[in-house]
């Protein structure tokens, strides 16, 4: 911890140090771009180091430089578009540290630039998406639904993106819709067996049983000893009437509920030194 400390004094006294020679440099030629636009970088670089020693008043005030920064290149440079793109994001940010009674000014800020930006880079699936986002926060919904959808468009394997719009057709109780957006995700990452238990489950909600038990047996057979999985396959099995087949799963289903008790309880009894090596294979 001393070390990290001292590394971290370290980069703020470097960060300082570049800022005040950005800063003499803007002082000899007022509108010095490359000076104006590295003082924001390296604000934005200090705000990111605060943000990570949980020294929030400094993040938020190194925040604010940047954004004064970027807004002062924007006078000289309006069509740049790094500089509209910090801009929005300096917004986004100080958002999501606003109070909840002082937040329109910042998000309504943070709105005009990204529109400001989208009009310069309308296939930009970050920014559509970083759009979305935010209207999602304010809840407009039908605004944070189109941005995501163009964000998926340009840029299709976007997980954010892609687990969003899944869960939003889910809580829309749209669920054939949802299938596709987790089917996406289950290509995409065929390893994490969240995206397949919710194209199993919404399966179950349509009504879809069949089709729920043979997904989840897929699933089974992918991840044996998944216990959401073994709990539906019990269900479902007793539930379409077959017997054989729900006993069979409820004998996997106590085995591995066992073992997770066993794991549980050697994590529990194990020794203090095992912590830290239990915890970076996790």
């Amino acid at each position: 911890l001393a070390e990290e400390k001292e590394r971290f004094d370290d980069a703020r006294d470097q960060y300082n140090n570049a800022k005040e020679l950005y800063m003499e440099g803007i002082g000899v030629e007022a509108e010095c771009v490359e000076a104006i636009f590295n003082l924001g970088l390296c604000c934005r670089t200090m705000a990111r180091l605060e943000q990570r020693l949980e020294n929030m008043h400094d993040y938020e005030a190194h925040l604010r430089a940047a954004g004064q920064a970027f807004e002062k290149l924007y006078t000289i440079l309006p069509d740049l578009t790094e500089c509209n793109w910090n801009i929005a994001t300096i917004y986004d940010e100080l958002d999501l540290l606003a109070p909840q009674e002082g937040r329109d000014s910042s998000i309504k800020k943070a709105e005009d630039w990204y529109k400001c930006l989208i009009a310069q880079v309308k296939s930009d699936s970050g920014v559509l998406a970083r759009f979305g986002a935010l209207m999602a926060r304010v809840d407009d919904e039908s605004q944070a639904v189109a941005y995501h959808l163009d964000s998926y468009r340009y840029y299709p394997v976007d997980m954010d993106v892609i687990s969003w719009l899944g869960a939003y057709q889910v809580k829309s109780e749209m669920y054939e819709e949802a299938i596709k957006y987790f089917e996406k995700a289950a290509q995409i990452q065929p390893k994490e067996v969240k995206w397949q238990l919710m194209v199993a489950s919404c399966h179950r909600r349509v009504g879809s049983y069949t089709q729920a038990l043979d997904t989840y047996k897929d699933i089974d057979r992918k991840f044996p000893n998944n216990i959401e999985c073994l709990q539906y396959l019990v269900r479902l099995c007793k539930e379409l009437g077959k017997k054989d087949e729900k006993e069979e799963y409820q004998k996997k289903l106590s085995s591995a509920e066992a073992e997770l008790g066993r794991q549980q309880a050697s994590t529990v009894t194990a020794p203090p030194r095992c912590f830290r090596g239990l915890l970076a294979s996790a």
